[in-house]
């Protein structure tokens, strides 16, 4: 009886997602010029309960903010050290109404922004559409409308975009409080790159949780822990890259306590096998910052020479990561580029003040210029290559012109997230920044 009855789910389940497909395979993929305020949704009309039926919202209500002032408001929705403030991420349609959210602002769709807005509301999570008035680019953006300790507060944390962008390098920051100042690197980093589509910050401290799931990482590290909107919207934007041709690049600044044994920054791909060449994105990064003297900068995997102290060889090499890992699934690992940044060198950025200063500057802006005007290229391995083989458990379907919707690639997500294995290897933690 009982096996009678999982094979009817099965099959309940099998015809759902056959129906998802073929509505979705009907549905263009919104334009930037489309005028409708429908946009794609994962599942057919008439799967929501009356809790999620969305608010008539007749003109979207837009919170104009300045850069500084996001800034101050965005931390004070981030919950602290030991706040026990965050709430895991564990019903994956919240992640596709942000996701779907995501799709208006990148097409400027106020109006389906808020409808989105809304739906969540309904769903009992509280956010609000805002805009920078003072950016260099049309700059919009979503943000907890909840403070730490107020009831539906759930610490998922913001994201901006630039609709009108042109390169593909979106800029994460997973530790913000517990890296201090890395928020505010991300931050004016984005803004500079104008050209850039998006920054993702996150919305707690990476200990204001315990380890409630188990898992061996506090649960509000969203770095090793995938239960979040961060991790979420990484698997989105990762196979929205993929289908539509043009992979991005993925940013993640990190901070780490001053070692006098290793470079001021180290970067890496987070491949616990890493296989560097002269053209790696991160090579060609590290010349153009070890060139200019201000400070030294090495790549996990990446020998700089017999007699340079940056022997490829760290310490925090961010094995572990799980968006690394995740990016690893779908062969895109080289698209990932996590940079430790040492405390001192924070502390000029902080001060506006020497050679850290000067040195984070260049970094940001050679990292705009490297990558300008160009998406991540999957390489082909050869039988003869030392790097890391892509898996082939879970291939990524050939992209068609049917199925390049949004509701399509969330679909995939759900299937896909549940395969998705992070190694963790507990004896390089991914940094030690005193929080």
């Amino acid at each position: 009886m009982m096996f009678r009855k999982q094979i009817l789910i099965i099959g309940i389940f099998i015809s759902g997602l056959l129906l998802a497909m073929s509505i979705f395979a009907q549905t263009p993929s919104p334009s930037p010029e489309s005028t409708s305020t429908d946009i794609p949704t994962p599942f057919p009309t008439g799967t929501w309960t009356a809790t999620h039926t969305p608010v008539p919202t007749e003109t979207p209500s837009i919170t104009i903010m300045t850069k500084n002032h996001f800034r101050m408001a965005y931390e004070e929705t981030v919950a602290g050290n030991g706040s026990n403030a965050f709430v895991p991420l564990t019903d994956p349609l919240y992640g596709m109404r942000f996701a779907a959210l995501l799709e208006a602002l990148f097409h400027g769709n106020f109006s389906g922004a808020m409808n989105q807005i809304n739906i969540l509301e309904g769903m009992g999570a509280y956010y609000i559409l805002i805009e920078i008035s003072n950016s260099n680019a049309t700059t919009y953006g979503v943000m907890e409308d909840r403070l730490p300790g107020e009831p539906g507060y759930l610490g998922w944390g913001a994201f901006l975009v630039h609709p009108d962008a042109t390169d593909y390098v979106i800029y994460q920051t997973p530790h913000v409080f517990a890296d201090l100042i890395t928020e505010d690197i991300s931050l004016n980093a984005f803004y500079e790159h104008t050209a850039s589509p998006m920054i993702l910050l996150a919305g707690a401290h990476r200990d204001a949780n315990g380890d409630d799931d188990g898992d061996g990482w506090p649960d509000a590290d969203v770095a090793h822990d995938p239960d979040s909107l961060f991790h979420l919207l990484t698997d989105y934007l990762a196979q929205r890259g993929l289908l539509h041709g043009s992979p991005y690049w993925f940013c993640q600044i990190h901070g780490s306590a001053d070692r006098e044994t290793e470079p001021t920054i180290v970067g890496s791909d987070c491949s616990p096998v890493p296989f560097m060449t002269e053209t790696s994105a991160l090579v060609l990064i590290d010349d153009q910052v070890d060139a200019t003297g201000f400070i030294t900068m090495g790549v996990w995997g990446w020998v700089e020479g017999p007699e340079d102290t940056e022997d490829g060889d760290y310490y925090l090499n961010g094995v572990g990561n799980i968006q690394s890992n995740l990016l690893n699934l779908y062969g895109l690992r080289g698209s990932f580029m996590h940079f430790e940044i040492e405390r001192h060198a924070r502390d000029d950025y902080l001060y506006e003040s020497g050679p850290g200063y000067d040195g984070i500057l260049h970094l940001m802006s050679t990292i705009k210029t490297v990558l300008a005007n160009q998406f991540y290229v999957i390489p082909t391995p050869t039988p003869t290559s030392t790097a890391e083989p892509f898996p082939t458990a879970t291939p990524f379907p050939k992209p068609l012109p049917s199925m390049t919707s949004p509701g399509i690639i969330l679909l995939v997500s759900i299937i896909t997230t549940g395969l998705a294995v992070s190694t963790r290897k507990k004896s390089q933690p991914l940094h030690d920044e005193p929080g």
